[in-house]
């Protein structure tokens, strides 16, 4: 991959996606998990232990795919009668098999895609008051410029906000499911190496008993 592929790859990915991908290991088959997320996505005095997930009115969408789910979800508007902010942020979990009844789930974040037309409408109508306006080419330069950072930046910064609330969700909702322990190789196993010593003891073996095979 060329520099200016690289360069057009990072830019598109911190366009989109708004947060660092999250991987759980989870200790249940991935239809459990599934089940286990729509059912603490709905507010009941049976799960009080996942109120704090739904202040501000806060509310989650959950939708199954066939790898996983897709997730989004938005809050009260405190200033507007049952009006509720956009959807800025899109959660996709993709569910594998990891073995031994345990689920490998991997979250990603993203902004939606009309939030991010959004970003454009309203600095592209401003803009037009402004160039034809009477102010110097500088100035309009500048307001310009400003209008379109001042509104990528709001929608960033909202986006992010849902993202880590969807994924703090995911996480809380599986933390008794989550594994946290990782079973470790056993102190007999030839593959440990403990020492530079033992490792160069290990290679001077492994060396002569390859060389030995190819005379």
């Amino acid at each position: 991959m060329s520099l200016i592929q690289r360069m057009w790859h990072s830019l598109l990915h911190r366009i989109f996606y708004v947060h660092p991908a999250v991987v759980l290991l989870v200790n249940a088959p991935a239809r459990i998990c599934l089940q286990t997320l729509m059912m603490a996505a709905r507010p009941s005095t049976e799960r009080l232990h996942l109120r704090n997930l739904f202040t501000s009115g806060r509310r989650y969408y959950i939708d199954a795919t066939s790898d996983g789910f897709r997730m989004t979800s938005n809050s009260k508007v405190p200033w507007r009668y049952r009006a509720r902010t956009r959807l800025a942020a899109l959660v996709t979990g993709q569910l594998n098999e990891a073995g031994d009844g345990l689920s490998r789930l991997r979250l990603t974040a993203r902004m939606t895609p009309l939030y991010l037309l959004d970003v454009l409408i309203v600095p592209v109508w401003m803009s037009t008051l402004v160039l034809f306006g009477p102010l110097s080419l500088p100035v309009k330069i500048f307001s310009v410029v400003a209008l379109f950072t001042m509104s990528w930046l709001w929608h960033w910064y909202s986006a992010v906000l849902q993202a880590t609330e969807m994924i703090y969700f995911v996480q809380t909702a599986l933390e008794d499911l989550t594994v946290t322990d990782i079973k470790a190789l056993p102190a007999t196993s030839g593959n440990i190496v403990y020492t530079s010593a033992g490792f160069q003891e290990a290679w001077e073996r492994f060396y002569e008993t390859h060389k030995q095979e190819h005379e």
